[in-house]
């Protein structure tokens, strides 16, 4: 990285916090805090950034047994995963079977059961319009 594209933070502050001064020096202490601040969180940031690093490369200083375990431990699940899956198959396939055969009983089923709504549907309406009737007409015999 070149300095241009990077410029000193600190320098870059000093400009600012001359910019802003004017003379109240309340402001400027509350200034410089802010930048402090703002300092520091880069500096927390950089410095779990680091951390991070630091953890990559001690895991490619492991053991290469271990990579290995790792590598072996993956393929059995890998394995189990497919063998499961084939199962899995196998058994939605039976059971798409079942369903295919019990198919027409189903349709049977429904459609009876929309015949009954439909039926249950008009009973109400009659026995509505005669309690209508009734209520409109108390003292007919």
């Amino acid at each position: 990285m070149s300095s241009s594209n990077n410029p000193n933070p600190i320098k870059s502050m000093r400009a600012e916090v001359c910019i802003h001064y004017k003379g109240n020096s309340e402001f400027f202490v509350e200034l410089l805090f802010e930048k402090v601040l703002e300092v520091a969180a880069g500096l927390a940031e950089m410095q779990t950034r680091l951390n991070q690093i630091l953890d990559r490369l001690d895991d490619k200083e492991e053991d290469p047994s271990i990579w290995k375990t790792r590598c072996e431990n993956l393929e059995v699940s890998y394995k189990e995963a497919v063998t499961s899956a084939k199962w899995l198959r196998s058994q939605n396939a039976e059971l798409e079977k079942k369903v295919s055969k019990y198919q027409p009983e189903m349709n049977n089923a429904l459609d009876a059961r929309d015949a009954a709504f439909k039926r249950l549907k008009h009973a109400r309406k009659v026995i509505r319009d005669l309690l209508e009737e009734r209520v409109s007409e108390p003292f007919a015999i």
